[in-house]
């Protein structure tokens, strides 16, 4: 069963593998989209300059066709001068021809008044008939001066003439004037006209610009727009590139997972989850009997070869998914319970087990601790060192028994592990105790041999929370702790165990 949920989470991490490379091609065409757009944007603000510069064009020919406007207003106005003075001529000449027709009147008149002494004489002739010979030098005389008088009035008569032709002259240069009066008020209203249609081509170009300034603005309020809505899809685009690798960051966590469950289902064969294990073991003795079989079962079977490579997945669940903080308090009483008991009890097979998986168990206590440390900013940590001393004390009496059969070479073997490639390292596995001794050298006890397989890995562990000298400490005591007879035999196994653990390690043989 956890074989076909492995192989459906394989398929799930697949299909959103497959889902974040389509979401990375859609970030592609978006970013491609955005970019686009940048360009239109950009075009558009080339357009919106070019008709900046045609508006300022336009804007230059009103002015000019304004300042046109002010020249032929101002031209207007001197010909409207022009034609005033005009007009004033042509009053003074109607005045002098008035003045001229007044004196041809009087002329006349002392024409007719002459005529009526002409008669007068004529009659004072005729009365004097007599007298006429008498006066007759008189008569002669007056003749002379009627006929100058005549000649006089011929020469009236003629100014009178000339006169009349001078005034018909004026009228002809009057009735010329008006015309050209007319005509140029015809052509002041023309221009006038075209005053009146250049304002309006002024009025309908400053319309224009005018459109065109809210087209400017309007193209500049859709380049704003498309510049938000490019900043949205770039923000748009960059919440997507998040999403995507979140994806792949849950794939990753997924696929992590997933070699974590095949670890599982290869391990426990149907077992529990190891935190079922957890909850069982902290719930009480009975069920923390069973958890922790369980644990131990678990823990040990990554010292077979088969499993070795899984250790890394057992180290990464504990550094970054343990979150059990108060489990190392049950954990450092039930190995002290064990070690305790292992002086009275006949079989000890599990109590092995539990020495054997000393490692990884002493991983969850540290680990455990560093976590309730941090929530409690660092609270009760006398009681654990304490409790640290006395499950030394414990172990310390584990190793003081002395060797109870030979049967416990079965006990002491510890499985091959894989060598690794040419050119790599020493795997950091377990080491046997037993290779260190003779086969003449008396052995230690199923349970001390087994604790000291587990005992040179738990150096680094100790180093989180303890001193180089405080591990020291519990070390040197520790093995001193061994029988005499198995203390003389085992002083090369511990050099051998210390020198392969830690070579810079500053522990006193």
């Amino acid at each position: 069963m956890m074989g076909g949920q492995t192989e459906m989470i394989c398929g799930r991490t697949e299909m959103m593998g497959g889902r974040t490379e389509m979401m990375g091609g859609q970030t592609e065409m978006i970013c491609g989209q955005t970019e686009m757009m940048g360009g239109q944007t950009e075009m558009m603000g080339g357009q919106t300059e070019m008709m900046g510069g045609q508006t300022e064009m336009i804007c230059g020919q009103t002015e000019m066709m304004g300042g046109q406007r002010e020249m032929i207003g101002g031209q207007t106005e001197m010909m409207g001068g022009q034609t005033e003075m005009i007009g004033g001529q042509t009053e003074m000449m109607g005045g002098q021809t008035e003045m001229i027709g007044g004196q041809t009147e009087m002329m006349g008149g002392q024409t007719e008044m002459m005529g009526g002494q002409t008669e007068m004489i004529g009659g004072q002739t005729e009365m004097i008939g007599g007298q006429t010979e008498m006066i007759g030098g008189r008569t002669e005389m007056i003749g002379g001066q009627t006929e100058m008088m005549g000649g006089q009035t011929e020469m009236i008569g003629g100014q009178t003439e000339m006169i009349g032709g001078q005034t018909e002259m004026m009228g002809g240069q009057a009735e010329m004037m008006g015309g050209q009066t007319e005509m140029l008020g015809g052509q002041t209203e023309m221009m006038g006209g075209r005053t009146d249609m250049m304002g309006g081509q002024a009025e309908m170009i400053c319309g224009q610009t005018e459109m065109m300034g809210g087209q400017t603005e309007m193209i500049g309020g859709q380049t704003e727009m498309m510049g938000g809505q490019a900043e949205m899809m770039g923000g748009q685009t960059e919440m997507l590139g998040g999403q995507t690798e979140m994806m792949r960051g849950q794939t990753e966590m997924i696929g992590g997972r997933t070699e974590m469950m095949v670890g599982r289902t290869e391990m426990m064969g149907g077992r529990t989850e190891m935190k079922g294990g957890q909850t069982e073991m902290m719930g009480g003795r009975t069920e923390m009997i069973g958890g922790r079989t369980e644990m131990v079962f678990i823990i040990n079977l990554l010292r077979d070869s088969k499993y070795y490579h899984f250790r890394p997945v057992m180290d990464t669940y504990i550094q970054k998914h343990f979150a059990g903080a108060l489990a190392y308090k049950e954990l450092i009483r039930c190995l002290k319970w064990y070690m305790d008991r292992s002086a009275e009890v006949v079989k000890q097979d599990h109590i092995q087990e539990a020495m054997r998986a000393l490692e990884y168990l002493l991983k969850f206590i540290i680990q455990s601790r560093i976590l309730y440390s941090r929530a409690t900013c660092g609270m009760e940590e006398e009681q654990f060192r304490a409790s640290i001393q006395e499950l030394f004390q414990s172990i310390r009496f584990v190793l003081s028994l002395d060797s109870r059969s030979s049967e416990t070479l079965i006990f002491t073997q510890t499985p091959q592990v894989p060598q690794p490639a040419s050119g790599q390292g020493q795997p950091p596995g377990p080491i046997s105790c037993t290779q260190a001794w003779s086969s003449n050298a008396p052995r230690p006890s199923p349970v001390s041999a087994a604790l000291l397989n587990s005992f040179p890995a738990i150096f680094d562990e100790l180093l989180q929370m303890f001193t180089v000298q405080e591990v020291a400490e519990f070390v040197r005591g520790t093995l001193g702790s061994m029988p005499s007879t198995v203390h003389r035999a085992s002083g090369r196994a511990k050099k051998s165990i210390l020198d392969r653990r830690s070579p810079s390690f500053p522990f006193p043989y």
